[in-house]
């Protein structure tokens, strides 16, 4: 939340006032008299003054914002000011409130107490049988009534409660189904109540706030709305756990990675209550926490990812982010949502890695696995944060797994040979270039813009490489051979290097 002077002067455009600001950048927390402030003055304290006097001293020896208000428009001005600072810090408080709520769990307990600090009202949630499931202030807090002290203490409604309800079951009634929180003055209490279900499709309990501290303002019912939302998705969560013997979503997802989860057939039907969450193309992100360079708000990254991908599942695990994209069968991750993940994590200094895609949610596990195997290939190209995906470095992990058992000077292909041979002995690049054109899909243009030679040079390199080894390039299976050759002898001259240099 950001108040600056521009904001002041907006709001203040309709009254004869004059500020004085030094830095517009600043941000204010609050207003004061100038005439009653301490010193030293704070840069972040708007200062008022009905004195045209104190205006006009020296600006060295006055506050960084001074708002000079005609005496006759004060009493208005501060008024304004009050009302605006009120709304300002509460929206900013319960947004805070909300948020780290809906990131980092909580009970309905300590949402309903986030909420009553942010509206500064008495807050009480009831179930649907009346019982208190939550409550804003103590039972000692000094302005309760008696009557929401009595709630308090029963831990729900009395008989004198009930008869209450029962004479005003109309509005009880209308509550329970309206999708807006309803206003209305109790006159037993005398005060006015802001009331709305948990739920207007089904009877979760409702939600009430009591006007004792002050009157309700838009402000209150917006707060209202949004902290129904929130329960409302933690009633879900709870009512999913309990449904499923504590299977929710993100705790299976968990007992996978960890796996606890028998995965054989015949245990699989057992899980069948997961299908609908799990019918899509599957893609598995993980976030190596460690590896950053500067200390990471997981909190805030995992919103980042659940904002940019809705249907996307975030978890926490073992230090790691771990997200679950989910995609209609109809489609695979796009170039675009590609990007706007590895936007996140460069602009957030993240090493991530991305799997390929899979359908089969019991195969989480080993798809995890290759989304941090992507993480280790890729770094060893790229010092920088970045998302790397294992489809790019999936040729160079098959080889390093071949290298760990085999010797890829054995297995290599005949005629990569025999070019790697030429060019040794007459300081040539056909091996390389015939590796190039083979992953440019054997397009010479493409090839030659690659190697940065001319089409020339191109056209004589392959005339050379087709009178060496005369191939059948239109074999895919041959094709196949001098890729993996080719990627098999470079990572065996990488590692082989890399022990010299340890040596």
């Amino acid at each position: 939340m950001f108040i600056g002077a521009e904001d002041i002067r907006q709001l203040l455009a309709g009254y004869h006032t004059e500020l004085r600001s030094a830095d517009q950048s600043l941000c204010l927390t609050g207003y004061q008299r100038l005439d009653d402030a301490p010193v030293p003055y704070s840069d972040h304290i708007l200062y008022v003054t009905e004195d045209p006097n104190r205006f006009q001293e020296a600006p060295e020896a006055l506050p960084a914002h001074v708002l000079l208000v005609p005496v006759e428009e004060s009493a208005a001005v501060y008024a304004e000011l009050q009302r605006y600072f009120l709304k300002r810090t509460g929206d900013a408080l319960f947004s805070d409130s909300l948020f780290q709520i809906l990131t980092a769990g909580g009970s309905i307990q300590e949402m309903t107490e986030r909420a009553f600090r942010a509206m500064q009202n008495p807050v009480f949630v009831f179930d649907a049988g009346f019982n208190l499931v939550g409550v804003g202030p103590e039972a000692g807090a000094p302005y309760l009534d008696d009557y929401s002290r009595r709630i308090i203490e029963n831990q729900g409604f009395s008989f004198e409660d009930f008869q209450m309800v029962s004479r005003d079951r109309n509005l009880h009634r209308r509550v329970l189904r309206a999708r807006e929180p309803v206003e209305e003055y109790n006159k037993a209490l005398g005060y006015s109540q802001l009331l709305c279900s948990v739920d207007p499709d089904r009877d979760l309990g409702h939600i009430v706030v009591n006007a004792v501290n002050h009157p309700f303002t838009e402000a209150d019912r917006s707060f209202l709305q949004i902290f129904r939302m929130a329960l409302l998705e933690k009633y879900r969560k709870d009512e999913f756990i309990q449904q499923n013997q504590g299977s929710h979503i993100e705790y299976y997802l968990k007992d996978l990675l960890d796996g606890k989860i028998v995965t054989a057939k015949r245990y699989r039907d057992r899980m069948d209550f997961f299908k609908g969450e799990f019918s899509y193309n599957l893609y598995c992100l993980v976030v190596e926490v460690a590896r950053s360079s500067s200390t990471i708000n997981v909190s805030h990254i995992c919103h980042l990812f659940s904002f940019t991908f809705p249907k996307a599942v975030t978890l926490v695990h073992n230090g790691q982010i771990v997200v679950l994209f989910r995609m209609v069968k109809s489609k695979c991750l796009s170039e675009q949502e590609y990007a706007a993940a590895e936007k996140i994590c460069v602009e957030n200094g993240l090493f991530a890695g991305i799997s390929n895609r899979f359908t089969k949610i019991l195969h989480f596990q080993d798809y995890w696995r290759q989304a941090l195997r992507a993480i280790e290939l890729g770094i060893e190209t790229t010092a920088s944060p970045a998302l790397f995906r294992y489809q790019d470095h999936s040729l160079r992990h098959i080889a390093n797994v071949f290298l760990q058992k085999e010797n890829a000077n054995i297995y290599c292909h005949p005629a990569l040979k025999l070019l790697l041979a030429w060019d040794e002995e007459h300081r040539t690049e056909l091996a390389e270039t015939l590796y190039v054109w083979l992953t440019c899909e054997r397009n010479t243009s493409m090839t030659a813009q690659t190697l940065k030679i001319h089409r020339n040079t191109m056209n004589y390199r392959m005339r050379q490489i087709n009178e060496l080894i005369q191939a059948d390039f239109d074999d895919y299976r041959e094709r196949e051979y001098l890729l993996l050759s080719y990627e098999l002898r470079r990572m065996q001259c990488t590692m082989q290097e890399s022990g010299a240099k340890g040596l």
